[in-house]
């Protein structure tokens, strides 16, 4: 009862935040159990550099996940401060001197976030800490199979994936599931698609209004 009832408090507040931020964090982010013993610090994640994101002239790149978008001025982009909101974490922790041990110590953390009102799209582009909901380093495929066990389902609470495959984004290749998830009667349609570099979830999540736009936003990609 107590879980059902945050789920729904959370996505009243989402619901809140996409008219007001425009960043809705997805549904199925929150859900699984953080370590908390023990910070993990950033050089045991990887021995890549985790660094923030850059945007320059509506392009956003990530050096770590080598991913970028290109975007327009028809996208609100956050700012640092509704990142961090969405991440569980304050504003200064966003700084590049930051970011590494932020995400080791957070769950997930959101690096880049845009919503399209034209289009009815909101793309975030985000880090996830593998071991703080994991003992071990997951392959992309098991991986999958957590997260979709994790998306809201019971009495109130249902998820229906309409795809569960592979694509490729930027040159590299991203799991992606698409799922429509019904919470006491709100629907959220949302695409997600990752994959893991040393132990880190390189992630991109949208929530979108119609799937027809997919393909056009993944082309954005590069």
């Amino acid at each position: 009862i107590l879980a059902l009832t945050l789920i729904v408090a959370a996505a009243l507040t989402l619901a809140s935040c996409k008219k007001d931020e425009k960043i809705t964090a997805d549904t199925s982010a929150q859900t699984y159990p953080v370590q908390t013993e023990e910070i993990i610090k950033p050089e045991e994640l990887t021995d890549k550099a985790l660094v923030r994101g850059t945007i320059n002239d509506y392009v956003y790149h990530n050096e770590f996940s080598g991913l970028t978008f290109n975007f327009s001025d028809l996208w609100d982009v956050s700012d640092d401060e509704s990142l961090a909101s969405s991440s569980g974490c304050k504003a200064e922790d966003m700084a590049q001197d930051k970011f590494a041990t932020t995400i080791a110590s957070c769950e997930k953390t959101y690096d880049f976030s845009a919503y399209n009102e034209l289009l009815d799209i909101e793309v975030n582009a985000y880090f996830e800490n593998m071991l703080s909901f994991s003992d071990k380093i997951l392959t992309e495929d098991e991986y999958a199979e957590l997260f979709m066990s994790r998306l809201p389902s019971g009495e109130n609470a249902a998820t229906s994936i309409s795809e569960n495959t592979t694509v490729m984004l930027g040159g590299n290749e991203y799991h992606k599931v698409v799922c429509a998830v019904s919470i006491m009667g709100m629907v959220s349609n949302q695409a997600h698609y990752f994959r893991t570099v040393d132990g880190v979830v390189c992630g991109i999540s949208m929530v979108f209004s119609s799937v027809d736009v997919l393909p056009q936003v993944e082309e954005m990609f590069s």
